[in-house]
């Protein structure tokens, strides 16, 4: 599979706190980047930092690892005391850990604004 990048300076004030805010002169300039690349796909992965990402590391029970985003799921209000209806979830294991003598995955949780998520969109 061929993977590309690209990188390039994003003009002031176009990302205010791993948002977005589109304007025509960062629109150019990304197309500009697209195009010198030769960059066509379907597929893209950003890397977002902001403030507004909520982390927790929590312990789940062992199970298969496909039901593993149920399980964060289900306790998501647990671990996220806010209206989770305009958040996306991720999820990260970062290994195991044994508590009162059963196995548990540790995992690092994610709760991402969709203002933020859709401006990458």
């Amino acid at each position: 599979m061929d993977r590309k990048y690209a990188d390039f300076a994003t003009p002031p004030h176009t990302i205010v706190d791993g948002e977005i805010r589109l304007t025509e002169e960062f629109v150019s300039i990304l197309k500009k980047t697209i195009a010198d690349k030769k960059m066509k796909c379907k597929n893209v992965i950003f890397s977002i930092s902001s403030s507004k990402i909520a982390m927790r590391e929590v312990l789940t029970p062992k199970v298969s690892l496909r039901k593993i985003a149920a399980v964060i799921e289900a306790n998501a209000e647990d671990y996220f005391p806010i209206d989770l209806s305009q958040y996306q979830m991720g999820h990260i294991i970062l290994g195991t850990a044994t508590e009162q003598d059963l196995l548990k995955y540790r995992v690092m949780v994610l709760a991402v604004p969709d203002v933020l998520v859709n401006s990458y969109k």
